[in-house]
């Protein structure tokens, strides 16, 4: 769905890959093709993070998406924002992210992108 191949670099590099990355975001914000690749990145990353448990890169990567999401063109991505934020809030033991997380998954649901909104809830 992503297209993620960063599941196949070691964490280690993968912590220095977002360390870099983020250095780079400013440079992105004004054009359309950069901010369309980073956010992919991002929302590759953020779910690794989630994954791996590594929650204060996951909320600050959470962050540099919802700067980057805010056009009409990147509302997948805002939306993958959203539900990340939720499952951050879960994974840290606030019981609102489930509903934020749910909201998500509904709204894809009712759009009928059901397999976006099935990968999105293997994460819960």
């Amino acid at each position: 769905m992503f297209a993620n191949t960063l599941e196949f670099i070691d964490a280690e590099k993968q912590l220095i890959f977002f360390k870099q990355l983020s250095k780079s975001l400013e440079l992105y914000l004004e054009y359309d093709r950069g901010r369309e690749i980073f956010c992919s990145l991002l929302v590759n990353l953020i779910r690794e993070t989630l994954d791996e448990n590594l929650l204060d890169y996951a909320d600050v990567l959470i962050e540099q998406l919802f700067l980057l999401t805010t056009d009409y063109k990147e509302l997948f991505q805002r939306l993958c924002a959203k539900f990340f934020k939720g499952i951050l809030k879960m994974k840290r033991g606030d019981p609102a992210g489930w509903k934020e997380a749910q909201r998500v998954l509904s709204i894809l649901y009712e759009l009928d992108h059901l397999t976006l909104a099935k990968e999105l809830e293997s994460l819960l």
